[in-house]
């Protein structure tokens, strides 16, 4: 995809309607800039992979360069859980880590985002100064103006590179986020405290990314959202069937999700 594509998948705030387009950002070209280099660890459900994944897209199109390896990377994002006990143990963990990369000299800045973060920003801050950026699961399009300002991202050409970019190692495989939050109000979950109430994302959004998702190789694309039967209730619409560039897809039902597999061309 060039640089004609838009990226999407913007969080909304807990409450608000989410939109899944981002702008696409108009680069100056400086003479010389240093090419950032990034790692981004993802902890927790398939919905945080496709936060990540549109973390790395953003990054991307500013010119920074993926690395999996921690060691090599200017900035760590770590995208948390905040879930169960066991989860949160894990996310501080990573962050430590990471920040002992950074004291290490091996890494500029360390960056904690997701749905821990939401829930626990301020006790996050206090806890761990050597994080230098917390961003909740409502503020994704906030993490490329945030380094910026901290000059850690150059602002160069670059091609823009979509929605997402998949840095896993089965690309044929993908996640496809339909709605955001959740309405009920069960006394174990906090997904209402990190993620808001439900709101479905547009139906043609939603087909436009399976479509992108298809033009980058998946041939089964799974369906995630924290609250997958209630899609389309609150914008009163409904998913009937899911056409992506001339091929049939077939729809399955497992573990919670829904997943269409491409079986053959139109």
């Amino acid at each position: 995809m060039g640089s004609g594509c838009e990226a999407l998948g913007s969080e909304a705030p807990p409450g608000t309607r989410p939109s899944l387009i981002f702008p696409i950002t108009h680069h100056r070209s400086p003479s010389t800039y240093h090419l950032l280099k990034f790692s981004l660890l993802t902890l927790g459900c398939d919905k945080n992979t496709v936060d990540s994944e549109r973390y790395v897209a953003q990054l991307t199109d500013c010119g920074a360069e993926f690395t999996a390896e921690l060691d090599e990377a200017d900035v760590i994002v770590v995208n948390t859980c905040g879930f169960i006990d066991a989860a949160k143990k894990e996310s501080i963990d990573a962050l430590v880590e990471a920040g002992r990369l950074k004291e290490a000299g091996s890494c500029r800045a360390v960056v904690g985002v997701g749905c821990m973060v939401q829930r626990h920003k301020d006790e996050l801050i206090a806890a761990l100064p050597e994080v230098d950026l917390f961003l909740g699961s409502s503020e994704v399009d906030r993490l490329i103006p945030e380094l910026h300002g901290r000059g850690l991202i150059d602002d160069v050409p670059a091609i823009h590179p979509g929605v997402r970019i998949f840095t896993g190692d089965l690309s044929h495989v993908r996640y496809l986020k339909v709605s955001e939050g959740c309405d009920h109000g069960c006394a174990f979950c906090a997904i209402p405290l990190m993620r808001g109430r439900h709101r479905s994302f547009g139906l043609t959004d939603v087909v436009r990314e399976a479509q992108l998702l298809e033009a980058q190789g998946a041939v089964e694309i799974n369906l995630v959202a924290q609250d997958l039967a209630h899609y389309g209730r609150d914008v009163r619409t409904a998913m009937a069937c899911l056409s992506c560039s001339g091929h049939c897809w077939r729809r399955h039902l497992c573990r919670g999700c829904v997943s269409f597999t491409c079986t053959r061309q139109a």
